[in-house]
């Protein structure tokens, strides 16, 4: 009887070791994931309606298009700079101002301004936004 009650206490004790070590691992593991998201600087999306008062009101920020310079030329929306994506992480430092500048990007379909805009976040730039798509753009263009 006495071993029987050894081992089971035994196994107990390997089991609670078992649990709390697994607990602890997946513990540390989810502080590490929640301090890289919480260091990580992170760029905003930003709805039309905004960058169109933005403009109206002209406030100052840099609007920047971000697809090829014949796209641009087809049509932009007026008061964006073309600065195309395979060039933006070398030409960020001269194109804008300091780090803490506004800067909102947008392309065709809002996928290079969402690799462009994290591009800009990875070098250091604070106030970033993503608009998005020139196709869910609702005002005018310029042609």
């Amino acid at each position: 009887m006495k071993k029987i009650t050894l081992s089971i206490l035994m196994l107990l004790i390997i089991s609670s070791t078992m649990l709390f070590a697994s607990g602890s691992n997946e513990k540390n593991e989810a502080d590490t994931e929640n301090k890289e998201e919480s260091t990580m600087a992170i760029y905003h999306e930003i709805e039309a309606p905004s960058v169109k008062q933005m403009l109206d009101d002209k406030e100052e920020f840099y609007f920047i298009d971000v697809r090829t310079p014949e796209e641009y030329e087809f049509s932009h929306i007026p008061g964006a700079v073309n600065i195309p994506l395979d060039v933006i992480s070398s030409k960020a430092a001269e194109s804008f101002d300091s780090k803490d500048s506004m800067i909102v990007v947008y392309c065709r379909s809002g996928a290079r301004s969402r690799v462009a805009a994290k591009e800009l976040v990875s070098l250091g730039y604070t106030k970033v936004y993503d608009l998005g798509g020139i196709i869910s753009w609702p005002y005018e263009v310029t042609k």
